[in-house]
């Protein structure tokens, strides 16, 4: 538990029962985090593709770890991600903090939360994939994160997810 601007922020690990909150927090950022830089339609798509209370639960049930970060108990943000791979690689598959509280330094300590629980692992690297032209991709890279290569993922529909991926060595 660390404070922010005089708020309690707590991070705790997310199950089932907080599906809905994972869903409403990604339909709330979404549309700001990617609105100047997606068009409306992809959003709307990528949301139904991994924000829906079934893919949600999928993702669980497939081993990603889910992380929520609460201020004075609002949740505000959350992360998720799974390892290691036989060669001691984790992944990030998701970390999001609503826009109302970004610059504050939630997304580094949902990072932080992260790179602890993975620690007894022995992780050998951490790698992410980031939109990119995502402005975030600084904030890895300020983290330590080196972008590795481009990764173009289609999705369906004609939606194509056109993705750096950053890995962070240990």
């Amino acid at each position: 538990m660390s404070h922010v601007d005089n708020a309690t922020l707590t991070i705790r690990g997310a199950d089932a029962a907080d599906i809905r909150i994972i869903k409403t927090l990604a339909h709330a950022i979404w549309p700001d985090a990617y609105g100047r830089l997606q068009a409306e339609e992809k959003i709307n798509y990528l949301l139904e593709l991994f924000y829906t209370e079934e893919a949600l639960a999928r993702q669980m049930k497939e081993g990603q770890k889910f992380i929520v970060a609460e201020l004075n108990g609002e949740p505000v943000g959350f992360a998720s991600y799974s390892g290691p791979t036989k060669s001691g690689v984790f992944r990030i598959h998701k970390l999001y903090v609503h826009q109302a509280v970004q610059g504050k330094g939630l997304g580094r300590q949902l990072l932080d939360h992260i790179f602890t629980a993975i620690a007894p692992f022995h992780p050998t690297a951490v790698e992410l994939g980031v939109y990119r032209k995502n402005p975030a991709i600084k904030f890895y890279e300020n983290y330590g994160f080196r972008i590795d290569r481009s990764e173009d993922t289609d999705v369906g529909s004609g939606f194509v997810m056109t993705d750096y991926i950053m890995v962070k060595s240990l």
